[in-house]
């Protein structure tokens, strides 16, 4: 008792009918804490003769100098707090430390309640205009209603579930205040539930209430299917974080890489990913813009003696030619390339299976000269050219042809036959199958000619879809076309054009066959892997979406997307390692890149 006399007198010392201030505080004889006068929320710890230590009370409790400890606010008769303690408008503006309010979100660990100086060291500049320092005018001034706790205190209530969060509760004061508590987290990670009916904190089992805060998800698909817009991080975390969390507090613990299926758009991150646990299927959102993008054009002609008229039609058409590729865009490169035959009876031993003529450029006058200057014969007495050698080589050849990066790249081939076969070659003892790679000599010729036999069908498909964007083809020719539509179907992206037998129409079947290709879009991955598996679906603009990775007749600009459906059956070996998905439209050199993740224990 005498001890308590003695802190109630060295509290309540006044000066002129005031409290004294926290800096005229002396710690009595005896080691005791002592309430700060202009704190509630605080109290100094003291040693006999020592200066007095300021402590904080946690949050939302109050220092209560009978007991010596901190308490619960309602039980000590006391209303004074620090500017920053205060989480409610009303109290902050009526208090007697002349607090202010900040407008502006500062993040979510810096108060929106403090002195006028702290909120304005802290980045503040727009103040509600109530109570602001009046000597220094804020950059803009406001009202500020920020929203109240979801809950309101009868005056009957003690307890009262939160409905953003099954395991924390609202405590209610006998003023009606509430006070925001977490109910502890058991042992496996997940958090005790808050029972209305008992009061207290509970097994979940127990309690029918499903919707918790962010980080206490542990469950990939209750994270993400949350009311509290919760998303998932990506990146290895340390322990004791969680993955599951906002937007805001996942950025500000480092995460770099988000599950691109809920992230706040407004802030792009550096990766998206999807995370894959084995039985659960993911979906997400792939949108691109219909535009024009740079043209790689290459233009393969057949020169043997049946092309003479194409030649001299070529030479006549070629400026309206280049006029259709510009207005296709405004970026085109144009390539020249020729073939005849292998070298063999009954071919004339001058010929050659091809040689690029002319690299892929932005000068346009070079083109129109080797147009000129092409020659025409050979070929030899039968039907069938070395075509397949040529097609393989333009896209093989990927420096020497002068590809681009990030272009739309377009093989034209001109002809008025079909091509030589594997079988044809044996017959002259080209045995050695053909292997992928490029073969051209520095004039530009193919070198295996007399020592590999033709690629296959499916070896030249396979070589236009190699690079990072598949190559179109379009053949173009004057006979046989039901041949060139077989060989079309084993290409991601090919198209057959009925060719006039002298070349008149080349211009007109440009423009048609850019046409085709320009509103057919198609969704591809670069990955094809027996471990996940992938669904499109698409209302290509329209109202209705359906399984389809496909839509036709598109016009030239506005956007298309597809939902992707992602199935993981089972874990892979390497479950730790994260792989790169390219989902990208054939032929357009775009791509919306999703790191994969793969999450085999639940508890993670």
């Amino acid at each position: 008792m005498n001890l308590l006399v003695r802190l109630i007198t060295c509290i309540l010392i006044y000066d002129a009918g005031n409290l004294i201030s926290a800096t005229d505080l002396v710690c009595p004889l005896e080691a005791s804490n002592i309430p700060n006068p202009e704190d509630c929320g605080s109290y100094y710890r003291c040693a006999p003769n020592a200066e007095p230590i300021p402590e904080d009370c946690p949050s939302g409790l109050a220092f209560n100098a009978i007991t010596q400890r901190c308490d619960y606010s309602f039980n000590v008769d006391c209303h004074t707090f620090a500017c920053h303690k205060y989480n409610n408008i009303d109290a902050c503006l009526t208090s007697p430390n002349n607090c202010s309010f900040c407008c502006d979100h500062m993040g979510d660990d810096v108060p929106q309640c403090n002195t006028y100086d702290n909120l304005l060291n802290d980045g503040c500049r727009s103040f509600d205009q109530y109570q602001y320092d009046k000597t220094v005018e804020p950059n803009t001034t406001c009202v500020t209603l920020p929203p109240g706790p979801p809950v309101i205190c009868d005056l009957e209530d003690i307890r009262l579930p939160n409905p953003a969060d099954c395991g924390s509760f609202y405590l209610c004061n006998p003023n009606g205040v509430p006070t925001l508590i977490d109910c502890p987290l058991l042992p496996d990670g997940n958090s005790m539930v808050f029972n209305p009916e008992l009061q207290v904190c509970d097994w979940p089992q127990n309690v029918d209430c499903k919707i918790f805060a962010c980080h206490k998800y542990n469950n990939i698909d209750t994270c993400l299917s949350s009311p509290n817009n919760c998303t998932l991080c990506c990146d290895d975390v340390a322990e004791g974080i969680p993955r599951c969390n906002t937007y805001d507090k996942l950025s500000e613990e480092g995460c770099r890489s988000f599950d691109q299926s809920h992230y706040d758009k407004s802030v792009e991150p550096n990766t998206t990913c999807v995370i894959l646990t084995p039985g659960q299927k993911r979906n997400i959102s792939v949108t691109f813009t219909l535009e024009k993008h740079p043209l790689d054009f290459y233009f393969l002609m057949d020169t043997t003696g049946s092309m003479t008229d194409d030649k001299d039609n070529l030479v006549t058409l070629s400026s309206s030619f280049l006029e259709t590729l510009n207005n296709l865009t405004n970026d085109f490169h144009i390539g020249f390339g020729t073939f005849k035959d292998k070298p063999v009876f009954p071919s004339n031993p001058d010929d050659y299976s091809f040689r690029n003529d002319m690299r892929l450029t932005s000068q346009i006058g070079n083109f129109l000269q080797q147009i000129e200057d092409v020659d025409i014969s050979g070929g030899g007495g039968d039907g069938p050219e070395s075509c397949g050698d040529a097609l393989t080589q333009v896209v093989e050849c990927y420096g020497q042809i002068g590809w681009r990066d990030n272009t739309r790249r377009v093989v034209l081939v001109a002809t008025d036959d079909i091509f030589h076969e594997e079988e044809w070659a044996l017959q002259f003892n080209i045995t050695k199958p053909y292997v992928d790679g490029c073969y051209l000599d520095a004039d530009g010729y193919y070198t295996e000619v007399l020592t590999m036999n033709f690629p296959s069908v499916a070896q030249i498909a396979s070589a236009y879809s190699k690079t990072p964007v598949t190559t179109t083809v379009i053949f173009a020719t004057a006979r046989y076309a039901w041949w060139w539509e077989g060989v079309a179907s084993h290409f991601k992206s090919a198209y057959v054009a009925e060719l006039a037998l002298d070349s008149s129409n080349i211009v007109e079947l440009i423009k048609n066959e850019f046409a085709r290709i320009d509103s057919r879009f198609e969704i591809e991955t670069n990955v094809l892997t027996d471990t996940v598996h992938f669904k499109y679906f698409s209302s290509c603009m329209g109202s209705d979406e359906e399984e389809t990775a496909i839509c036709e007749n598109m016009p030239p600009e506005g956007e298309v997307s597809f939902t992707v459906e992602i199935d993981l059956p089972e874990c892979p070996v390497d479950a730790d390692d994260t792989e790169p998905i390219d989902f990208r439209p054939v032929g357009l050199p775009v791509s919306h890149e999703v790191q994969l993740s793969f999450l085999c224990d639940d508890a993670k």
